[in-house]
């Protein structure tokens, strides 16, 4: 497995993009450069699992609508105006995720400066997805990830204290990332993260692209499961960087972003079961057959949240016409 990760800017001379090959027990930093193009990170994304791009892929929801309405100069829609109210039109549901478990705001999309890089990244979203990748915004499924490199390094237990503007800082939080996790190699590349922030980030973002391929992140809630494909949602590990680099997990064979299918005369597979598989196989409007592709890919670690092990025994589709029930038969594995 490869990912990507991107330290996205509004300007290309700050934006700095990330390579990691897996295997396992390793990770290994393969490329680390500064001023980025859109079109060097499309290829960079077509070659690997999955990339983990930190900005914010959406608008809040509220803001939209908001906008949308107060375009009508005739009737403008009246607002409470409000600090609930502004806050309502700043932050995102995942924002306000963040925030619960890191106790810090992400940036505003909509009232900061993050929105003309987000601006940016709405093209290059639109450049994955024309090259064939599937953009889900949420990171349940699909090619891109959201990430947030800041909280990632928080739910490690890093001091993220000034690191963004402190090589002497980043110094610190990397030798402290590699006394975690002895399977990370960050080789040559390691000096390029101590002088350049953009660059370190991207490294931490190509990282959270691991957790979002593997499904070791919490997903959005089942009521703003649609909400956070529109807003966006941010990969916030669920395990330590230790865990992430040891987990064996497979890419899809299908390729980056398009899910595989159980093989002919395929009926068990070993499974890594959370509440979260049926929700997602109806929120997103699965069907049976798509309901199981989901299964297998959650076995090879492309998504999912993981809490125990089963194995699965699929009973094949009845006939078309037949109102017999399609349920697998899950047993716990010892």
């Amino acid at each position: 497995m490869r990912t990507v990760g991107v330290d996205l800017a509004a300007d290309e001379r700050r934006t700095a993009l990330a390579v990691i090959a897996w295997e396992p027990g390793s990770a290994r930093l393969d490329e680390l450069r500064l001023g980025v193009a859109d079109d060097e990170i499309a290829d960079a994304a077509t070659a690997v699992t999955r990339i983990g791009i930190d900005c914010a892929l959406g608008w809040p929801d509220a803001f939209v609508d908001f906008v949308s309405a107060h375009a009508d100069a005739d009737r403008p829609p009246v607002v409470d105006g409000g600090a609930d109210w502004r806050r309502s039109l700043s932050y995102r549901a995942t924002d306000v995720w963040i925030r619960e478990q890191t106790g810090r705001w992400p940036l505003s999309v909509s009232t900061d400066r993050l929105g003309v890089t987000a601006l940016r990244c709405a093209g290059l979203t639109g450049r994955l997805a024309a090259r064939g990748l599937r953009v889900d915004r949420s990171g349940v499924t699909g090619a891109v990830a959201e990430v947030y490199p800041g909280a990632t390094l928080r739910a490690w237990g890093m001091d993220t204290r000034g690191y963004r503007v402190d090589a002497d800082a980043r110094r610190l939080l990397l030798s402290r990332l590699l006394a975690s996790a002895s399977g990370l190699d960050v080789g040559e590349h390691g000096e390029l993260m101590i002088s350049s922030g953009d660059a370190f980030d991207a490294v931490i973002a190509a990282l959270g692209a691991r957790a979002a391929a593997i499904g070791r992140f919490t997903p959005p809630a089942l009521e703003i499961a649609s909400q956070a494909r529109r807003e966006g949602w941010i990969v916030l590990p669920s395990c330590t960087l230790a865990e992430l680099i040891a987990r064996q997990q497979n890419a899809s064979p299908a390729g980056p972003g398009r899910g595989g299918v159980p093989q002919s005369g395929q009926s068990s597979t070993t499974l890594i079961v959370t509440s979260m598989l049926p929700r997602v196989a109806l929120e997103y409007g699965h069907t049976w057959w798509a309901a199981s592709a989901s299964c297998w890919a959650r076995s090879s670690g492309i998504s999912g949240m993981f809490t125990s092990r089963v194995t699965a025994s699929w009973k094949p589709p009845a006939p078309l016409g037949s109102s017999e029930t399609l349920e697998p038969t899950l047993e716990p594995s010892i």
